[in-house]
């Protein structure tokens, strides 16, 4: 970056480091901006950090205009690697180093100020043993974030600063750029400290390649090197070396307090990469592998590839690592054009192949090792839709990851028991299981609890699969303080992937409880983070901005409501393909849009694709088909046709039965449609009937006093009228009113009105 003399200020008299900046010509707004936040560096005030004292730009003559410089405390001492080696330092002495580099990094990231730079030539030791920081914020007042990734003359060498960047950082873009970044380059530092490499090799690469090692290649292990490190001090480097920065530790002060942890004999916080997030971060890296297929292949055979990631643990651990290997290269052959003849095999093909080569491959000797990997299929079959093949796949991976007093198997590993609960728990839900469902991810939750404790982000996944389970089957009272804490445990760690999971979850709880100006901030923050994430067109993406559309649809907020869900569909087209029953959710929302507009002929067509996909996918007598139905027949309603939606609504209400508890919150709004649908077609003796039915199964739903129940009576209300009824339908109305009064905020509409409809959903 340029040449650093040693010199002598006069006023105050002293002898400094003057560092001349290779600046070039700076036009006014960046001269500017210099002056502007060097005297921002100046204020830094730590001990651990060189203090600067002075900065400007000075024309040194030569035609080269206004010179950059930088006048800075002078440090006598040895770069850090140099002093530890020289003092012969052993592991504990040297991680309490970085423990105060920590520290001063925190006190300039306090403060807004973001090194860029950090390595071990920048970290000087003087004659007092005190770390001291040299050039902090240097790299971003200067503009060369982008120059210090640069090639030398000689082609292939790679400046060495690179080595210690984020792989944001190496993307060259400034704007990704955090804290986080010189948290990463603290896990290379510290990681070069203790083994005296670096975590990859970049010697003899091209300037590409060496980003690409950094941005997709897992360092090599700590424990690899030396088995004295494997543990806390491996766990604590491996997490400020996370990829993704929401992974790593959320600031300096973080890993320093672990690192003081450690030293103290205390547990420390960070806990090893968990299965599930070491495979989908595999097949982000091979994604084009087989023509974008194997991809997924590769999901379903890495699922016990992060016991083979931490193999080197133990040799029990090794053979296991063998075994999968093994499955894992018969599994990419199944893939290979030539023995598929050049048609690439689908994504259920694959599954499927996989769950059958399983049955027959050599890990069936080690169960822990199949189990993990049955768990993976079952959560491969769940994102597929395949509910009964995830339930049998998970119940099988059960059978081999769990004790039968309780707890892991001999030689399973807890997360993976963990996972597969969860798995297959969501598959019993889809299936309308929910006691079983209900049972498995306690069970999960409780594991969780016993083996990370209450503030892990393991802890915190479980909680939110539990409340998203009690959410979807109307307990929102159990499921709000388990999403509560999900989103808090996310926070805390900076966890964005996981964030955005359980922010979208709190929102749609929300919704459900009508409290849809609370959902909007929560779902807006979720679609923010998964646009940052994975990018605009991501399955996760369409989730949030299918749910953010659905609540500003509910709002009325028409206009931003449309191109959201629109977005959501084209993506999950994309992703899923036309056949998906996450493509049917979202065509359900795009018609209660339009049927909110009164746009009839366009909600029922949306209607319609929903209901056949359901059909196909899951076949007639099924809860998801029994709500197209429902909706389908209500668009037919408000369109004028009442006939046809009759019969629309009777099968609505009859699969309903057949599939749900007699007090599911799903049959009353069925029965409301269906009981409008008589009426209006002038059956009003079986109107009546529909009426009654639907009273009692909403106090049954929801008890005797409810404002859902003051909804059913006032609707009720209604045919009483045009059957002469005069006396009853005051009876029922003032029932209806009174409790709409007792159960509703006096501001509520349903306080002041007397006709009510179901909302289709």
């Amino acid at each position: 970056m340029g040449t650093v003399y040693e010199a002598v200020q006069d006023h105050p008299h002293r002898t400094v480091a003057l560092k001349v900046v290779r600046g070039g010509q700076l036009s006014p707004r960046l001269a500017r901006r210099f002056e502007l936040e060097a005297e921002l560096l100046g204020r830094l005030q730590h001990p651990g950090i060189a203090q600067i004292y002075e900065a400007g730009t000075a024309d040194v003559g030569g035609g080269s205009g206004a010179q950059p410089f930088f006048a800075m405390e002078l440090i006598r001492g040895a770069t850090l690697i140099d002093y530890a080696n020289s003092k012969a330092l052993g592991t504990r002495e040297r991680l309490s180093l970085v423990a105060r580099i920590c520290d001063a990094v925190q006190h300039a990231h306090e403060r807004g100020i973001v090194h860029r730079d950090l390595k071990p030539s920048n970290i000087l030791i003087d004659e007092t043993g005190q770390p001291k920081i040299l050039d902090f914020g240097v790299a971003r007042v200067t503009d060369a974030d982008v120059r210090m990734t640069t090639v030398e003359s000689v082609v292939g060498q790679i400046i060495g600063t690179l080595a210690y960047m984020s792989p944001e950082q190496a993307e060259a873009d400034p704007a990704k750029i955090d804290g986080r970044s010189d948290v990463y380059a603290l896990g290379v530092v510290t990681y070069e400290l203790l083994t005296g490499r670096l975590p990859y090799s970049l010697q003899d690469r091209m300037l590409l390649d060496a980003v690409r090692v950094i941005r997709e290649e897992n360092p090599t292990p700590l424990s690899s090197i030396n088995r004295v490190f494997r543990g806390d001090v491996e766990t604590i480097v491996g997490k400020a070396l996370e990829k993704e920065p929401g992974r790593r530790y959320v600031s300096a002060a973080e890993l320093g307090a672990d690192l003081t942890r450690y030293l103290s004999d205390e547990p420390i916080l960070a806990r090893p990469a968990g299965t599930v997030y070491q495979l989908r971060k595999f097949a982000r890296r091979n994604k084009t592998l087989v023509g974008g297929v194997a991809a997924v292949m590769v999901v379903l055979t890495a699922g016990a590839g992060v016991s083979a990631w931490q193999a080197v643990r133990a040799t029990r651990e090794a053979a296991k690592a063998r075994a999968v290997q093994d499955f894992l290269t018969t599994m990419l052959r199944s893939a290979d054009p030539e023995q598929t003849r050049g048609e690439a095999p689908t994504v259920r093909e694959l599954i499927d192949s996989a769950a059958e080569r399983l049955r027959s491959s050599r890990l069936s000797d080690q169960p822990a090792v199949e189990g993990a990997v049955q768990a993976t299929l079952s959560e491969a079959y769940g994102a597929l839709g395949a509910y009964e093949e995830a339930r049998q796949q998970g119940r099988q991976a059960l059978a081999l990851l769990r004790d039968p007093r309780g707890g892991p198997a001999t030689g399973a590993d807890v997360d993976d028991l963990v996972h597969a609960l969860m798995s297959t728990g969501d598959a019993e839900y889809r299936l309308l299981d929910n006691n079983a469902a209900e049972r498995n991810l306690r069970e999960a939750l409780d594991l969780a609890l016993r083996a990370h404790g209450p503030d892990a982000v393991e802890t915190a996944e479980a909680r939110v699969k539990l409340g998203f389970f009690f959410n979807s089957i109307g307990r929102s009272s159990e499921a709000q303080p388990l999403l509560e804490a999900g989103v808090a445990a996310f926070r805390r760690s900076g966890d964005q992937e996981a964030l955005a999971g359980a922010l979208m979850e709190q929102g749609l709880l929300l919704m459900n409880e009508g409290n849809l100006e609370g959902a909007e901030p929560m779902l807006r923050e979720a679609l923010e983070v998964t646009r940052k994430t994975w990018g605009p067109r991501h399955a996760r993406v369409s989730t949030a901005s299918w749910l953010l559309g659905s609540a500003l649809s509910s709002k009325g907020a028409f206009e931003e409501a449309g191109p959201l869900l629109n977005e959501a569909l084209s993506i999950r087209l994309e992703v899923y393909g036309p056949d998906h029953p996450h493509v049917a959710l979202v065509l359900a929302s795009l018609g209660d849009w339009h049927l909110d507009q009164e746009h009839f002929e366009e909600a029922e067509a949306s209607y319609r694709q929903a209901l056949e996909i359901r059909s196909k996918h899951f076949g007639l007598r099924h809860a998801a088909v029994a709500s197209s139905l429902k909706n389908l027949g209500w668009a037919q309603v408000q369109k004028g046709d009442p006939a046809t939606a009759v019969g629309t609504l009777r099968s609505a209400v009859d699969t309903f039965r057949a599939t749900l508890s007699p007090k599911s919150p799903d049959l009353p709004p069925a029965l409301n449609n269906l009981a409008i649908a008589l009426q209006q077609s002038g059956d009003l003796p079986g109107a009546l009937g529909v009426w009654e039915e639907t009273l009692a199964a909403t106090r049954a739903a929801y008890g005797e006093e409810s404002p859902e129940v003051a909804k059913a009576l006032l609707n009720m209300a209604g045919i009483y009228y045009p059957m002469n009824r005069v006396t009853d339908a005051e009876r029922v109305t003032r029932e209806g009113l009174a409790m709409a009064r007792r159960t509703y905020p006096p501001r509520d509409q349903f306080s002041r009105t007397g006709r009510v409809r179901w909302r289709s959903c």
